[in-house]
């Protein structure tokens, strides 16, 4: 995050589906970085701040897509 100015984005993603790797890894990097906060993104079933893509439902390779931004302002 230190690298990210106030209100810049950070997009992680994988092309695998193991909780390490997608909603655990998203929670520890918002536990760790507390000046992020998620961001909805545009996915094929509505916006969502994680976003999967399946290849039996979507038609393309495993996906999985998180965005977070940068706060203004520190919390609390």
């Amino acid at each position: 995050a230190g690298l990210l100015r106030a209100g810049g984005r950070l997009v992680y993603s994988v092309c695998t589906f193991p909780r390490a790797e997608t909603d655990a890894a998203c929670d520890a990097i918002l536990r760790r970085v507390p000046e992020l906060e998620p961001v909805e993104i545009a996915g094929p079933d509505g916006p969502a701040d994680r976003v999967r893509l399946w290849p039996h439902r979507h038609g393309c390779d495993a996906m999985f897509v998180a965005a977070f931004r940068r706060r203004e302002t520190a919390p609390g």
